[in-house]
């Protein structure tokens, strides 16, 4: 007795991968026969936006490619296996494939842009803007440092992403962002911003009298209406205040004494926004009065004796003789 199979059937290929939706990624396609075949290779799949990498035979009706999608593309791959590509044992060659299409997007997002902070704050926790891709995470760093993630905005405002940033240390930082996509794509980082966080207050100014004119130089009496500011940082800016009233704002290094005895502090203020403290209160008392005096005698009338002259002044005097 012979046995004999008659089989005019022809095979059959099922195409699946293994991605659900868009992928960026490397993807691994199954080509499931109907029945076992011989003759199958990686050159009888047509791959259209890939490039096929490793084929592996996982039995007579199984077998596996994976595919990398074409770089910096957004699309389709598709995967076909045309007719007569291949035999089953009965030598019957092959139907086509239903085609396999696989979204892919290997397309990154442009790179962020970060609105330009102000050059230089004493605020140590600064606000930052940044325009992006809608949809993405928006990575911010300082340096290398990832800062953290930016929240992007809803409405008219979705593109447009911010964040406040922890604490930063005094000195200077620079600020870029990148952008990744919902496949998971990067953008290059954006152009960096930089900018000089400063929180140390300067020092308080001192006070002193251009010219001490009264007999003691340590009396704060004086005729010269000028008082001289030491201590100002270059770029600073100052005001100076009479008998703890309103704050005026100074010019060059000095100020005029108000007539009379008063009371005097100042102040400044850094280029970031620093106050110093009030420097120590110092009264100075100006006097442009010149003084006056009454001459009298102790006589009434012609005298043949002594007369004894008196001398009033209308204010203390020195050198008188």
């Amino acid at each position: 007795a012979v046995t004999y199979t008659l089989d005019t059937s022809a095979p059959t290929v099922v195409i699946s991968d293994d991605k659900d939706g868009a992928t960026n990624g490397v993807i691994t396609y199954t080509f499931t026969f109907s029945e076992a075949v011989t003759g199958f290779a990686a050159g009888d799949v047509d791959i259209v936006n890939g490039t096929a990498g490793t084929f592996t035979k996982l039995s007579d009706t199984s077998y596996t490619l994976t595919v990398t999608p074409d770089a910096g593309e957004q699309g389709d791959i598709t995967v076909d296996v045309l007719a007569d590509k291949l035999q089953d044992l009965a030598g019957n060659n092959n139907l086509a494939a239903t085609q396999n299409v696989q979204a892919f997007d290997t397309l990154a997002p442009n790179a962020p842009v970060v609105t330009q902070p102000a050059a230089l704050t004493n605020d140590n926790t600064v606000d930052l803007t940044i325009t992006a891709a809608t949809g993405s995470v928006v990575r911010v760093y300082d340096g290398a440092t990832l800062l953290g993630i930016a929240t992007e905005g809803v409405g008219a405002n979705l593109g447009t992403y911010t964040l406040t940033t922890i604490a930063l240390a005094d000195g200077a930082h620079s600020i870029t962002a990148t952008a990744t996509d919902a496949v998971g794509n990067t953008s290059t980082a954006s152009t960096a911003k930089a900018f000089t966080v400063d929180t140390t207050p300067p020092a308080a100014p001192t006070l002193a009298l251009a010219t001490d004119s009264g007999s003691s130089t340590s009396d704060g009496l004086t005729k010269i209406n000028t008082v001289n500011v030491s201590g100002l940082e270059g770029t600073a800016t100052w005001q100076y205040r009479v008998d703890g009233g309103e704050w005026a704002t100074g010019t060059g290094s000095s100020f005029s004494l108000n007539a009379g005895e008063h009371t005097y502090q100042v102040r400044q203020r850094d280029a970031a926004g620093n106050y110093s403290g009030v420097s120590d209160a110092v009264t100075y008392t100006l006097d442009t009065s010149a003084p006056t005096v009454v001459i009298s005698d102790d006589k009434d009338g012609a005298t043949n004796g002594v007369i004894t002259y008196t001398f009033t002044f209308s204010e203390a005097v020195t050198g008188f003789a």
